[in-house]
């Protein structure tokens, strides 16, 4: 990741477009790498945009999954191979982003779970 966090500075009113808010703020890395790629970001929608007519809109809401609907499709196993301590510890850091699915061993190793790994996969 690169940029972890943007400190608050200053919110104020639009004055040139009522309604609107300017919101000030000071990333914890200068930007200035980051700038070169926002040209090629600004190609990427302008060729998605020319291409529309080809493409199906994903317009349906996706809920974030919740940590005990990843529990519930975990082995339940209490193993620790992972490094947490439950199975609900390693459903929460998962959405969280400290873990990956990879490390919970069970998942990988037994052809049991196939199909609930493959559904973690798309839910996460």
């Amino acid at each position: 990741m690169f940029l972890e966090s943007i400190s608050l500075l200053r919110i104020l009113p639009c004055l040139a477009e009522p309604g609107k808010t300017i919101v000030i703020g000071k990333p914890d890395r200068p930007l200035t790498v980051v700038i070169p790629f926002l040209a090629a970001l600004r190609d990427a929608i302008n060729a998605t945009w020319e291409h529309r007519h080809q493409l199906k809109p994903a317009t349906d809401k996706k809920q974030a999954p919740r940590h005990l609907d990843v529990f519930a499709l975990l082995p339940q196993t209490n193993c620790r191979q992972c490094g947490e301590a439950t199975c609900l510890a390693f459903a929460v850091n998962l959405i969280l982003g400290n873990r990956l699915l990879e490390e919970c061993i069970p998942l990988q190793r037994d052809a049991a779970y196939n199909e609930r790994r493959a559904t973690l996969e798309a839910m996460l």
